[in-house]
């Protein structure tokens, strides 16, 4: 949990105040973007993912107010907030919860197949397949969905959009 913490919530926090400094020093103002989640606004029904969904709640008020605090210098704060996203750390947990191999995946998703094993109330796939059944456009997204957003979030037609955390899936 600790971990947990000081890398998303410390990690988010620190970032923003040093991007923030360096900005005003600047004195052109500018634009600030973080990673959150849908947990973050929706929670999630995993037990082992509190820890988690805590700190991208918590990267929601921080964002809020950092906006708040940080607009007076022309620096937008915003965060976007995906769903699954298939990425290589999804695959690896997809692959290795299905072949029972956790060796090559990053920390989290290996924490996270850990559980699923010890918790057995899923086939392996079945997460996968559950996580796309509750997308309302039916598939997961792609590292460009995030993309295209924070391309628009930092760009000079989002000026007047600070504080607010963009949720998609």
């Amino acid at each position: 949990m600790d971990h947990t913490f000081n890398v998303n919530v410390r990690g988010t926090f620190l970032c923003y105040k040093y991007a923030a400094a360096q900005m005003i020093k600047q004195g052109r103002g500018g634009r600030i973007v973080g990673a959150s989640s849908l947990s973050g606004k929706t929670g999630t029904p995993y037990n082992f993912l509190i820890a988690y969904t805590g700190t991208k709640f918590a990267i929601r008020g921080i964002t809020q107010a950092a906006a708040g605090e940080l607009g007076k210098h022309k620096i937008t704060v915003n965060a976007y907030a995906p769903g699954l996203v298939d990425t290589e750390q999804c695959e690896c947990f997809l692959t290795s919860y299905r072949d029972r191999t956790l060796d090559s995946c990053l920390p989290t998703a290996q924490v996270i197949a850990e559980k699923f094993e010890k918790e057995g109330n899923m086939k392996p796939g079945d997460f996968y397949k559950s996580v796309n059944a509750n997308v309302p456009v039916g598939y997961t997204g792609v590292p460009d969905d995030i993309a295209g957003l924070v391309s628009y979030l930092v760009s000079d037609q989002a000026h007047f959009i600070t504080g607010q955390t963009v949720y998609f899936d």
